[in-house]
């Protein structure tokens, strides 16, 4: 038997309002050597009309004789524009015996009406799922061993450990005013969740600062190219009377002829 610390995972279901899928799943994950995986009910299961969310093992159907997993889990739906007020459910407790699967979660996480109330549950289309599970028994073989996990390069932001996919690169002009609303109510959740973030805070006043001034130099650019039209005209007719007086004077400037062209 082994002993498993907890884990959070994030789970980021997107185009939430047009999904017309029964039932959806996240990618699967491995926590304690295991692979499991999300599933969500957009309508409700059991439960009409409130968004289902559950826990369950990934390839059930490949488990080894004699596996065993006992778990607790909670699941958390994010309230995107204030931490306090996500919506937090009770402990649950999954139990795998063998080939006997038994899938717990919440039938009744929370109700659609309150989900698409722009109260910030649902965001751009986007819910926001974390699992917090505490693998606290393993008997049997593993089906995930340690070996054969994958080793990921992580790059070290101010002590987080992030995927280079993760990173943004993105100058300040690309990017939107929306998204920077949604880093800012993103960067109030997470300070709220008790997280260090004044450098994130730093680069975000940065990042707005740097496109206040380019709207600011945009703007200068576009009134001077307008002050710049009709001078622009001005030269291209004075040019044109330049090439022609410059035609006259090279007439003036040519011999005259001694004889009569006409004879």
């Amino acid at each position: 038997m082994e002993k498993q610390s907890d884990k959070k995972i994030t789970w980021v279901i997107k185009t939430f309002s047009s999904l017309h899928s029964e039932k959806v799943h996240s990618d699967i994950f491995v926590v304690g050597r295991c692979r499991w995986c999300l599933k969500a009910y957009p309508k409700g299961n059991k439960k009409a009309n409130h968004l289902s969310l559950y826990l369950a093992v990934a390839n059930s159907e490949y488990l080894p004789f004699g596996w065993k997993r006992h778990a607790k889990f909670s699941f958390t739906v994010v309230n995107q524009f204030s931490y306090k007020l996500s919506r937090l459910g009770g402990d649950c407790f999954l139990v795998i015996l063998m080939h006997i699967i038994s899938r717990e979660g919440s039938s009744g996480m929370i109700s659609l009406s309150e989900l698409h109330d722009k109260e910030g549950f649902l965001v751009n289309g986007e819910v926001k799922i974390v699992l917090k599970v505490d693998v606290l028994e393993v008997q049997g073989k593993v089906d995930v061993s340690e070996e054969s996990l994958p080793v990921m390069e992580t790059i070290d932001v101010n002590g987080f450990h992030v995927l280079p996919s993760q990173t943004l690169c993105q100058s300040p002009w690309e990017i939107s005013k929306d998204d920077l609303a949604e880093e800012y109510a993103a960067l109030s959740y997470l300070a709220a969740a008790g997280f260090q973030l004044d450098w994130l805070g730093k680069k975000l006043d940065e990042v707005k600062e740097k496109k206040k001034k380019g709207k600011s130099c945009l703007a200068q650019l576009q009134e001077m190219e307008e002050e710049l039209k009709p001078l622009r005209r001005k030269y291209s007719e004075m040019e044109a009377q330049m090439d022609k007086l410059k035609a006259e004077l090279s007439a003036a400037k040519y011999p005259v002829s001694l004889y009569d062209d006409n004879v």
